[in-house]
């Protein structure tokens, strides 16, 4: 991956923080103030297509971005303070928002507080929150839209970027200069889901 293939300038308001193609050639990205960015292919190029409100003047820090191929929705969370699940359609309209609250009993440490939520992949009704903090998986059913469990990933980093690819969950460590550099991890989507 040492090759860059093409760019296409995305002039934001603030940093890009997630990113999902939601097909037929085109991007979805959102900046952390919840500005959402169209990205669309044209005679081989990519280039901004359009930007729309999204959660602009709403989110405080949104930081990740998954697309649910099943209902063709896009989720976004908050990434500190008080985790907000966001459920937007294409157009980055709010259809509906939770606050992320971790199952009952559960030994891990506090959501608001502790976890950082970096982020997001769809997955057959589910949706797979990554906290950048400590490594860990949520895993959320948007059936009975709450978090079902939690999984540490053992034997990496701070992480910042989550995907799914056939059965395998990859992860992407975060870039900080008090951590080793960026590794791409792989799991077997069985032992998280």
């Amino acid at each position: 991956m040492k090759k860059v293939v093409q760019t296409a300038p995305v002039l934001s308001d603030s940093d890009i923080e997630g990113v999902a193609y939601v097909g037929s050639g085109v991007i979805n990205a959102i900046s952390e103030s919840g500005m959402l960015y169209v990205v669309a292919k044209s005679q081989g190029d990519w280039a901004l297509k359009e930007t729309k409100q999204g959660l602009s003047g709403i989110a405080k820090k949104v930081s990740s971005l998954a697309f649910d191929t099943d209902n063709r929705h896009l989720y976004t969370a908050e990434k500190e303070g008080e985790k907000i699940l966001y459920k937007l359609d294409l157009e980055g309209k709010i259809m509906d928002s939770v606050v992320l609250t971790l199952p009952e009993g559960s030994q891990n440490a506090s959501l608001h507080r502790d976890f950082t939520i970096s982020g997001l992949a769809y997955d057959d009704g589910k949706l797979l929150i990554l906290s950048e903090a400590y490594s860990t998986i949520f895993v959320y059913s948007l059936a009975d839209n709450k978090i079902v469990h939690s999984i540490g990933l053992n034997k990496t980093h701070e992480v910042s970027g989550i995907t799914i690819n056939a059965n395998k969950i990859i992860t992407l460590g975060d870039f900080e200069d008090y951590l080793p550099e960026p590794v791409f991890s792989q799991f077997e989507k069985q032992e998280i889901l």
